[in-house]
């Protein structure tokens, strides 16, 4: 089927038959085929196919007919065939006259066959529309003949060309339309979108020669064919002028027309044909006249001053220059018969010396790469492009070609002679910009629109990073900044086309400053730049700049460096939605830039607790001129802060029943001023330095003093809830303190708004954290800090749920271990300030901890350093009682000597074979245990298991401590001596009580802590035994004057 009737036809026809179209085929007694196959309207189409076959009965040829638009051989004929093959058909045999006889028929002769088929289709009846107009397009018809009338162009004929176009749905014609050849309807048959008028519309195409062709017009036709004819074209609706889908052909009155001499700025002449009214025609070579308004298509006759062929030879003439001019009106004087409208004498004028103006213009041009790297497909690219021309006293001169320019001035003409010198020199001064020739350039090739003398700004060869990135240009945007001022300065005229990718923003502008929020609670600081109401972000901007300028360690500029000369021959720029760049000069950034550096940190992020920098930004804000929209609440809270980072020394709040020493002032001043920010902090002084009364200043000044409508909650070790309440009962006897402690507490919880503090314990809390947590505290006060220095542990998170208005640490030691201490101690007091757990490792405890990074030591230090207050025995010696401080050197005995030795080497040993078999770090525990027992020989042997038969008793240290406590007590001193070792104060009590001597001593095993604190402050004892792990924390014992260390905590924090 593909060879009889080709493609697409045999495709189309398969899958009508695979999809069960065809309704119904047989073969006819008379040997043709007939069948119905179901197309896309309601009804099938029907087809009549002759088919021929070879003498070994393959099918060879096909000729069908179908009532389908397309009329012959056409789908649904396939189909059929296909159907009618499938089937089991074989070759047509007509019936024999005698059934005893059997002859094959003769075959028609293939032109026979045709006739047959056109004459079967000629008797089926046409489908008529509505309105019964033969002429009109049935519904199912989408096709439409065009027919586009022209006057050709080489031979100035008149043509007509039919044209097939596509109706759409919506009622309009598709874009793609094609000349259709007539010659196809003498062997295709009509096809149902040509209907009965264009076979008489063709039919006179061709007879009047309007089909293009030379040779089809050996007899002129009759006068008024062609005018007729367009006018039938017209009635169709389906005539254009010049165009497909040109001017719609129509048909209009006679007018009146005559013709003139138009003469151009060059004074070159023209002839013209107009009507009455002035609008120009063109004249048709037709009979009688006609004319044609291309704007319009409209098409009628005209009435001529002069015979038709006169004026036809008239209007073809060439060109009529200025110097022509007079010898061609002449000419045309001398005519015989008709009196000719000659052109218009025009003199000429040449001048001189004429001094041009540069006349540039900025663009932006595309080009194409030569380069074939890319798999050899040309890349458009688009560059800055400049374009010279020169302005001649208002005349616009390209630069290329270099001839003169003719200016028209009245009835004369004028060349101006251009003055090569000037333009010369317009062209050196522009090659100086930077802008490379196109013709120079050997990988771009122009197109159409380039002219031959552009420069363009090139952004680098084919293997150049940034080749297709029209941002790249810095030249070019130099040149728009830089170069354009300062031609303009020179006299050029500077025009800078919308395409041209670096025009300048000319407008106000304005810089403000503000604050930007994260999920996270940290806040950026936002500079932000307003043109042409666009909001721009400057602080990308800034912080480049301040990346390149030489700070110190705490962000500040040298005293010799000056930012403002540095500055100064800068200028960046920001670029707009519309394309255009906003040019800020270094002079106009400085005061910015400084008052920034005034607040180091902030551009990059920060946490509210760190905006006491804000204050001084705010006031070089607002010494530039710039606004600051970050609201006064945080430039108050920035004061608040730095009034913090001051330590204010305050006198004590009325109510309090102590003298503070300075430093005391300043711990409750300090105190005071971190409850006005609403954030937490650390008061860290040494023990010994009255934490527990600087405290209780703050409660009474809150409470007693403010009224402070909420109660504060204090947390503290159990061995210290009765230290607490008898200082507070002495130092703020009229601060209501309720404990909750004991099996009966949980009776006293409703009391909680009645009182002004409310004690309670860490282990408790897991167990009473309901009723605790569940209200809101002024304060929230914890005790000897460090105890929740583990975040995971279930302590620590009970305490993270605490609502207070400001949370205050109290410890000693806030760093005991690593800085993973300091980290989970400031989670609490201030949440964010030093981030989440892993990425304070990454930023501070990593690089400090192991590398000894400095820098970061120092960051760290700024971040917490306004909310940790700690002051050394040393740093506030001054403010102290005098201390005198003793290291006594004890000799041991020969036997403890001995003892000491002989445990050394066998600890090295030991050690030695640990680290030789395990390795140092396995080998920890193994070290440890060899001090421990050299610490224990040299405190007393006793403190170890000995073997030998007679054990040593002998004890230099222990024998020394009774000799300095018998001098100590006859002076009547009140002595504190600490101990490691529970065992050891087991030994110095054994022979305190057999010297007689009142003692107190308190360890881990120690039930009622408070009656023997009292005891000894009240003086019922002149020696009080203490282990340091239980009387590390939480002791206030200002009765004692003297301390003996015995032995010291491993930990030296301690």
């Amino acid at each position: 089927m593909r060879r009889l009737l080709g493609e697409p036809t045999a495709s189309r026809g398969l899958a009508y038959a695979q999809q069960g179209r065809v309704r119904s085929v047989k073969m006819e007694a008379d040997g043709l085929l007939a069948g119905e196959v179901q197309g896309h309207s309601a009804a099938p189409y029907v087809q009549y196919v002759r088919l021929g076959y070879n003498g070994a009965g393959v099918l060879h040829w096909v000729d069908g007919t179908c009532d389908c638009p397309m009329g012959r051989n056409c789908k649904h004929v396939a189909a059929a065939v296909i159907a009618w093959e499938r089937a089991g058909g074989e070759p047509a045999k007509a019936a024999p006259a005698n059934p005893s006889q059997v002859s094959s028929p003769t075959p028609l002769a293939s032109a026979l066959q045709s006739w047959l088929a056109r004459v079967r289709q000629a008797d089926e009846p046409e489908a008529a529309p509505a309105d019964g107009d033969p002429d009109a397009y049935p519904a199912t018809v989408r096709d439409r003949l065009l027919y586009v009338v022209e006057l050709d162009r080489s031979s100035g004929r008149l043509v007509a060309t039919p044209m097939k176009a596509t109706l759409r749905k919506d009622g309009t014609l598709g874009k793609t339309m094609r000349r259709y050849d007539t010659g196809r309807l003498s062997w295709e048959g009509t096809p149902a979108f040509i209907r009965p008028i264009d076979l008489r519309i063709l039919y006179w195409i061709e007879a009047l020669g309007l089909r293009g062709s030379p040779y089809n017009n050996r007899v002129p036709p009759e006068r008024g064919a062609i005018l007729s004819l367009l006018g039938v074209i017209a009635e169709t609706g389906r005539g254009y002028w010049g165009e497909p889908l040109g001017p719609v052909l129509a048909i209009a009155e006679a007018r009146n027309g005559k013709i003139d001499w138009a003469a151009g700025e060059d004074g070159i002449q023209r002839p013209r044909l107009i009507d009455a009214g002035g609008t120009e025609m063109v004249l048709l070579p037709i009979d009688p006249p006609t004319c044609v308004e291309p704007s319009k298509g409209t098409i009628g006759p005209i009435d001529l001053d002069m015979p038709p062929k006169l004026a036809m030879a008239v209007l073809s003439a060439p060109d009529i220059p200025p110097e022509a001019a007079t010898a061609v009106a002449e000419a045309l004087g001398t005519l015989r018969h008709t009196r000719v409208t000659a052109p218009k004498a025009i003199r000429s004028e040449t001048r001189a010396g004429i001094a041009p103006t540069p006349v540039l213009r900025l663009f932006a041009l595309t080009l194409r790469q030569r380069n074939r790297r890319w798999g050899g497909n040309d890349i458009p690219i688009t560059l800055p492009a400049l374009r010279l021309d020169f302005d001649y006293a208002g005349r616009r001169v390209a630069a290329f070609p270099f001839d003169d320019p003719k200016l028209r001035e009245g009835d004369s003409v004028v060349t101006l002679r251009r003055n090569r010198d000037v333009e010369k020199k317009a062209h050196q001064r522009l090659a100086e910009g930077g802008a490379d020739r196109v013709e120079d350039l050997p990988h771009f090739t122009g197109g159409r629109d380039v002219a031959p003398l552009d420069r363009v700004f090139d952004a680098g060869s084919p293997e150049d990073a940034d080749f297709l990135d029209i941002g790249s240009h810095g030249d070019a945007l130099a040149f728009t900044v830089e170069e354009v001022p300062r031609l303009r300065a020179e006299g050029w005229r500077v025009e800078i086309d919308p395409t041209w990718p670096y025009r300048l923003h000319e407008g106000p502008v304005e810089i403000r400053m503000g604050l930007d929020s994260g999920g996270d609670g940290w806040l950026s600081l936002g500079v932000t730049l307003m043109a042409e109401g666009e909001r721009l972000d400057l602080a990308p901007l800034i912080g480049s700049i301040i990346q390149i300028l030489p700070l110190d360690a705490d962000g500040a500029l040298d005293d010799t460096f000056h930012l403002e000369d540095f500055l100064e021959d800068l200028v960046l720029y920001q670029r707009l939605s519309d394309g255009k760049h906003v040019p800020l000069p270094g002079e106009t950034l400085a005061p910015l830039v400084n008052a920034i550096l005034a607040a180091p940190g902030l551009l990059g992020g920060f946490h509210p607790a760190e905006a006491a920098r804000l204050p001084d930004l705010a006031d070089a804000l607002e010494g530039c001129g710039i606004p600051f929209d970050g609201g006064s609440e945080i430039v108050e809270l920035g004061r608040k802060l730095r009034a913090l980072a001051a330590q204010p020394m305050a006198e004590p709040p009325a109510g309090l029943l102590a003298d503070l020493r300075p430093y005391q002032r300043t711990g409750y001043g300090w105190l005071r001023a971190l409850a006005d920010t609403g954030f937490g902090g650390v008061l860290a002084d040494d023990m010994g330095l009255g934490k527990t009364l600087q405290t209780l200043a703050l409660l009474v000044e809150r409470h007693l003093v403010r009224g402070a409508d909420r109660p504060s909650l204090l947390v503290v070790p159990t061995s210290l809830v009765g230290s607490w309440r008898r200082e507070a009962a002495r130092f703020a006897p009229d601060l209501r303190v309720l404990v909750l402690h004991g099996a009966d507490r949980h009776d006293r919880v409703p009391a909680i708004p009645d009182h002004h503090l409310v004690i309670t314990t860490y282990p408790l809390l897991r167990r009473d954290h309901a009723g605790l947590f569940g209200r809101d505290w002024e304060f929230a006060i914890l005790d000897e800090a460090q105890a929740v220095k583990n975040p995971a542990a279930a302590t620590s998170r009970h305490i993270r749920g605490i609502k207070a208005r400001t949370r205050i640490a109290l410890t000693g030691t806030p760093l005991e271990n690593s800085l993973e201490d300091l980290w989970a101690l400031f989670d609490w007091l201030v949440p964010g300030l030093l981030g989440d757990r892993k990425g304070f490792r990454t930023r501070f405890r990593t690089p400090i901890e192991r590398d000894g990074n400095a820098s970061a030591q120092l960051a760290l230090n700024s971040r917490i350093r306004p909310f940790l207050l700690r002051r050394t025995k040393g740093e506030v010696a001054s403010d102290l009682p005098p201390k005198s401080e003793f290291n006594e050197l004890i000799a041991l005995g020969d036997e403890q000597r001995a003892l000491y030795e002989t445990i050394r080497l066998s600890m090295d040993a030991r050690v030695r074979d640990a680290i030789a078999t395990k390795g140092l770090a396995a080998s920890r525990i193994t070290i440890l245990d060899a001090l421990l027992k050299l610490r224990q020989v040299c405190c007393d042997p006793a403190l170890l298991k000995q073997t030998a038969r007679r054990p040593i008793t002998e004890s230099a240290k222990r024998d020394r401590l009774m000799e300095m406590l018998e001098a100590l007590i006859v002076e009547g001193r009140r002595v504190l001596v600490f101990s490691q070792f529970v065992t050891m104060l087991d030994l110095i009590e054994r022979d305190v009580r057999a010297r007689g001597w009142d003692y107190a001593k308190l360890t881990g095993q120690t039930k009622d802590r408070e009656t023997l604190v009292a005891e000894f402050q009240g003086g019922a004892a002149p020696v009080f035994l203490i282990s340091l792990k239980a009387g590390g924390v939480g002791l206030t014992l200002t009765a004692a004057d003297t301390v003996i260390l015995y032995d010291p905590w491993w930990n030296p924090a301690v």
